[in-house]
Order: C-alpha cells, then sequence, then structure tokens
C-alpha cells in the first residue's frame, strides 16, 4: 500500500512539473509573441547608404546638445525627480525637422540653435560612433508608422532621407489597433522591455509617427563591495526625509564650477560615466537648476581642479529610480516655436499635400542606478496629423539632498540621459 502512495505520489510531482515547464514555455512563447511587430516593414531587405565625408562642426554639434539637454532639463521638471534624454529627443526632432520646410524649418532652426540639416549630420556622426561600438551598452532606433492610406502621398526623397541619415525602419499599417501593439511592442523590444508602452490607441487624424528609442546598459567599471554599502537618508525637496541605500566611493575625476561640484566616475569600458552635480548648500536647487545652461555644463564638464593633492573625490550617492513623461510639444512651444504644431505647417520636404500638422511630440524616460550600475532607456516620438482643428584635504561630495544627475559619452560630453532627484 504503501508502494501504491509512494508512485501515486511520484506521477503526481511529474504530472506537477510537468505541467509547470508546459506553462513556462507557453508564458515564454506568450512573452516573445507579445515582441513581435506584423505591420509591413517597407524597408526590410533596403540596404541604408553609407555616408563618406561628412562634414560638420563636431565641437559645435556637442555645445548645441548642452544647450538643448539644459532647455529640456529645465523644462521637464513639473513633478520634481526627472529625467530625459536630449539625444533621443534630438533624434526624433531631426526626423520631424527632415520634413519641413519654410518658415516651420526656421523656427526648429531657432529652438536648436542652428540649422536642423547641420543637426542631421553631427547626429549622424555621433551615432555611427557610439551605436557601432556595442560593448558600451548603448543602443539606439528610429523607425516611422505610415498610414496605408497615405503611404502614397510621402515623398520618396524624404524616406531616403530618414533610411540614409537615420537608419529608420519603415513600416505601413492600418492604424488599427494591432498597429498601437506592434507599434508599442517594437518601443518594449528597442528598450529592452524599460518602455513598455507609449500610445493607447491612435487619433485618426494621425497619418504617421516618428520614433525614436535609445537603451543603454552598463555595469560599474569598479564594482561595489558589501562593505561600500550602508544605510542612509536622503534629505527630499520638501522637507521630508527616505531611506535610502548609499553607495560609497573615492573617485578620481572631480569637477566644479559656479556654485556646484561634482564628480564623474566610469562604466567599463570607459567610453560612457555618471556624472553627480550637487549644488552648494548656499544655492537654492530650484534657482541653481533654473540658471543651468550649455556653457555651465560645458565649464562644468571641462572643469579640472585635479585631485591628486586632495586624495580624491569621496562619494556616497544613493540607489535610485526615476521614470518621467516629458511633454516635448509644450516646451517647444515655450521656445517659441508654434507654426510646426498648427495649420501653417510646412511639410512640404515631406509631403505635398498642405493639410499636414504635428499634434504632439512626447518622450518616456526611466533610469535606474544601483550598486551593478546603471539601467536606462526613453522613447520620444512625434506625429504628422491631417488638419481638422486647431573641494577639502579629501573632498567629500555626499548627495543626501537633492542633486542633479547625468549618462555622457565621455568623449564629446554630450548627456545621454539627464536628470534630478529631488524626491525619493
Amino acid at each position: 500500500m504503501k508502494t501504491a502512495n509512494k508512485k501515486a505520489n511520484r506521477r503526481q510531482a511529474l504530472c506537477a512539473a510537468s505541467l509547470i515547464m508546459a506553462l513556462a514555455m507557453l508564458m515564454s512563447c506568450l512573452s516573445s509573441c507579445a515582441l513581435t511587430v506584423k505591420a509591413a516593414e517597407l524597408t526590410a531587405g533596403v540596404e541604408r547608404e553609407k555616408k563618406e565625408n561628412v562634414q560638420t562642426d563636431e565641437k559645435a554639434f556637442a555645445e548645441m546638445m548642452y544647450d538643448l539637454a539644459a532647455t529640456l532639463l529645465k523644462k521637464s521638471r513639473e513633478n520634481g525627480s526627472t529625467v530625459i534624454s536630449p539625444v533621443s529627443a534630438a533624434a526624433c526632432l531631426s526626423m520631424i525637422a527632415q520634413g519641413t520646410g519654410g518658415e516651420t524649418k526656421k523656427q526648429l532652426d531657432g529652438f536648436f540653435g542652428c540649422d536642423t540639416d547641420e543637426v542631421k549630420k553631427g547626429l549622424y556622426l555621433f551615432f555611427e560612433d557610439t551605436v557601432s561600438d556595442k560593448s558600451g551598452g548603448f543602443s539606439s532606433a528610429n523607425s516611422l508608422w505610415i498610414r496605408d492610406s497615405f503611404a502614397q502621398d510621402v515623398k520618396e526623397s524624404y524616406i531616403r532621407d530618414v533610411v540614409d541619415w537615420s537608419a529608420a525602419q519603415i513600416y505601413s499599417s492600418d492604424f488599427s489597433a494591432d498597429t498601437v501593439k506592434d507599434i508599442n511592442n517594437w518601443c518594449a523590444d528597442k528598450t529592452e522591455g524599460m518602455i513598455k508602452e507609449i500610445i493607447e490607441g491612435i487619433d485618426p487624424l494621425t497619418v504617421m509617427y516618428m520614433i525614436n528609442a535609445v537603451c543603454f546598459d552598463a555595469k560599474w567599471r569598479d564594482k561595489y563591495e558589501d562593505g561600500d554599502i550602508t544605510d542612509g537618508v536622503f534629505h527630499n525637496a520638501d522637507g521630508s526625509l527616505s531611506n535610502v541605500k548609499m553607495l560609497c566611493s573615492t573617485e578620481s575625476r572631480y569637477i566644479g564650477w559656479a556654485g556646484a561640484k561634482g564628480f564623474i566616475r566610469p562604466y567599463e569600458g570607459e567610453k560612457y560615466a555618471f556624472v553627480g552635480i550637487l549644488p552648494d548648500k548656499s544655492e537654492d536647487f530650484e534657482k541653481y537648476v533654473s540658471s543651468l545652461d550649455g556653457e555651465t555644463w560645458k565649464n562644468l564638464l571641462e572643469s579640472d581642479p585635479g585631485t591628486g593633492a586632495w586624495g580624491g573625490v569621496y562619494v556616497k550617492m544613493p540607489e535610485f529610480k526615476i521614470e518621467s513623461d516629458t511633454d516635448v510639444k509644450k516646451l517647444m512651444e515655450e521656445c517659441g516655436v508654434s507654426e510646426l504644431f498648427g495649420p501653417d505647417c510646412d511639410f512640404s520636404r515631406l509631403s505635398d499635400r498642405g493639410d499636414l500638422y504635428c499634434s504632439e511630440i512626447k518622450q518616456k524616460a526611466f533610469i535606474e542606478l544601483d550598486r551593478n550600475g546603471t539601467k536606462a532607456a526613453a522613447v520620444t516620438w512625434g506625429d504628422a496629423n491631417v488638419e481638422s482643428v486647431e573641494v577639502p584635504p579629501q573632498i567629500r561630495i555626499i548627495l543626501d539632498r537633492p542633486f542633479i544627475f547625468a549618462v555622457i559619452d565621455i568623449e564629446s560630453g554630450i548627456p545621454l540621459f539627464m536628470g534630478t532627484a529631488e524626491q525619493f
């Protein structure tokens, strides 16, 4: 009797294990299927034309990106802690700008502070350098989504432009509920699941989406040991306190300029680095962020007070996770861009139709920093619609109160991601 019971129990255990394995395989299948894109990719098999001898002022491009980063940061802080990706925003806006002409293009030139065709060239060289180096942990992807009924109205020259300069994947679909799934799946795939959804539905007037996705996943060059992690308290912007885990280290690169001090901590491969900037206690954090501009950012990165005499920079910073939604259209309007979003919009390099305008440009961004490294992602998207309506002996930097952070490309100093940590 006992033997029979043992056999029955064994059979039940085997059945249970088989069921669990089957369910796991089903979930795995569903998970992988969930990231498929059903829409027809018009660029499948199309070879991107390699641009030779692209001439641009890389220093001027980097300084333009510093200005853009500062503008986006200041205008994205509606809910306190924030994270934005200047390079994602620039990539999306560049695809939009490649379709504009006349006064609309002039306003976008003004927003960037230079000709948008130069932005296109600068981004081409930047991404060719950063994305081609797979070891760094940074990737970027662009896509264009066109409503079937509008495809015939899109100029071939515009499609060629965004394919060659922006490496965009072009999709054509009926803009049904399946397209919503496709777009969200594309974004989730390109951001390793960090940005799972950007749209819930599609307006009947929307005929095109221009989307950029960037993803960053890198380990620290110098790993944190158990003894480097302590309990700490973060002084939030609203006066409250939060218990946090503090990561302690000594860094060799100190930066300081105009009422703030900071440090640079590299990731594996030393192509990218984390930057922490702490305004002086005498500085009002709100006012300091509001005064931050591209010139200040440049001076901070280029400052070299030296640390050898001080024994390095002792750093404590919290582990944190921040997610943000930024209305890029709103901040562009505040900067004087209006024609792109109204009936006078000139999309003449995209289509001969005269009734196109952009109704929204948005960005979702995410960053998680812990003892292992940093993961971050962002998706920026815009649309085209048809018209209807209108330092001491050893420098100490303790990030236990609101601070500014960035993940940068070390060579150019261009921020891949930038934000403020104000509340935990």
